[in-house]
């Protein structure tokens, strides 16, 4: 009888998953996703020994000030790294030698940048200023916009700002003139975030509360479209929080965005139309792949989507808990800083991590790489420049086109790193 039973079962969970549900690993992927976001976040994954395929060099280091704050980037032209300080010092290094080239105090409490371009860099002070310094340490404007957290985007002549209460404003880079201004509709309830906005052929994209984002003509800020990708769902203001505060990912025919607590979706790009969502909530965001899209789960777990249709390639839940952030590719990998001051290579093809170096004990806040090098800023507000390269082994491994081809296979029988009870109980062929 009790054989007779558990074959009964068997059979009524295999008709389940296979008609109803589709491929048994999309259907664990979709359940940690739908209650990852129940995982304490106080718990931090402990990291574990690794074959480690990374070599590296500190062409230099610099050390510009005492504390960084989470909502500033290092901005790089011409050669120039450009810094700042919540303290009001700002300064310029050489990215060449790591040398500063001229260090002085704004006296005011500086809370957001800082973006560059050719002539200026840009930032944000307390007191609602938006100032551009140029080159040289000279003062160039600047203007009263109002409460911002989100980092200046310059493009072309223009420079594009969001403030707290979702007011666009674009500024002419040359004396800070207004150029237009959008005011979006907002909800009773946001989160105090530095959403970044995105810019493709003259239009500015950007996300907004409520699961929404929009598009308007950067030239005169007129509303193209606006689109709900992801819903808010409860009763209570509360609940319904539900902001965009990462940056939107531009395509060829279509942008990418994802929610900090409900849906990563495309969305195309003439008309707002949603084409696909999936639950999968981020604060930090998402960044290209080749094809793929790469997603850091508020918890720390790092997906890997098809930008087609979403489904997950695979999942990395080795950083649960470790306040990693948006991605940078470099070779074939994809680097991550985390709190205590690592920095994390993933292969991009297989999910595995495959090298891992710490240089400093303080928590990674932006990194970018460029001409083979990367760049990093950590919080007690050191810069470096590493040379990154492979080991032998990764590198022939990389240089051979039918490994990555078999290898490309092979990640649609694995999911890279999935440590959870349900490994246990479903196997897939």
């Amino acid at each position: 009888m009790q054989s007779a039973i558990k074959l009964i079962l068997i059979f009524s969970f295999t008709l389940l998953t296979s008609c109803f549900f589709g491929p048994v690993k999309e259907l664990k992927n979709q359940i940690e996703d739908s209650f990852e976001d129940e995982i304490d976040h106080e718990k931090i994954t402990q990291l574990v020994e690794i074959a480690n395929e990374i070599n590296y060099e500190i062409i230099w280091e610099q050390n510009v000030g005492e504390s960084i704050s989470k909502n500033f980037k290092i901005a790089h032209c011409k050669n120039l790294i450009f810094s700042g300080e919540e303290n009001g010092y700002i300064q310029t290094v050489n990215a060449i030698d790591g040398k500063i080239l001229w260090k002085k105090n704004i006296g005011q409490t500086i809370i957001a940048g800082i973006a560059c371009d050719n002539k200026n860099f840009y930032f944000v002070t307390a007191d609602g200023f938006v100032w551009a310094v140029d080159h040289f340490g000279q003062n160039s404007w600047k203007t009263f916009i109002g409460q911002i957290f989100s980092v200046p985007m310059v493009k072309e002549e223009s420079i594009f700002l969001k403030t707290s209460s979702n007011t666009f404003y674009s500024l002419n880079t040359l004396n800070g003139k207004l150029n237009w201004m959008y005011q979006a509709q907002v909800p009773p309830l946001t989160i105090k975030s530095w959403g970044e906005m995105n810019y493709a052929n003259e239009i500015l994209y950007a996300g907004l509360p409520g699961g929404k984002c929009l598009a308007l003509n950067s030239k005169n800020g007129s509303l193209i479209w606006e689109s709900t990708f992801s819903p808010p769902e409860g009763s209570s203001d509360i609940d319904r929080a539900n902001d965009v505060t990462s940056q939107p990912i531009i395509d060829e025919y279509f942008i990418y965005i994802v929610s900090s607590t409900g849906k990563v979706a495309s969305v195309d790009k003439k008309n707002g139309s949603v084409i696909w969502s999936r639950n999968l909530s981020s604060f930090y965001g998402l960044s290209f792949s080749n094809n793929h899209l790469v997603v850091i789960h508020n918890s720390g777990a790092v997906y890997l989507l098809d930008k087609n249709d979403g489904k997950v390639s695979w999942r990395n839940g080795d950083y649960l808990g470790r306040d990693i952030k948006r991605g940078t590719p470099y070779l074939e990998n994809h680097i991550y800083g985390d709190y205590e001051g690592y920095i994390h290579f993933i292969n991009r093809n297989s999910g595995k991590t495959t090298g891992r170096l710490k240089i400093n004990n303080a928590s990674i806040i932006d990194y970018f790489s460029e001409d083979n090098f990367l760049y990093v800023m950590d919080k007690a507000a050191n810069i470096y420049k590493l040379k990154i390269s492979l080991n032998s082994i990764q590198q022939d491994s990389y240089e051979d086109e039918d490994m990555l081809q078999n290898q490309n296979i092979l990640i649609q029988k694995n999911d890279a790193s999935d440590n959870s009870l349900l490994d246990d109980l479903i196997f897939w062929d």
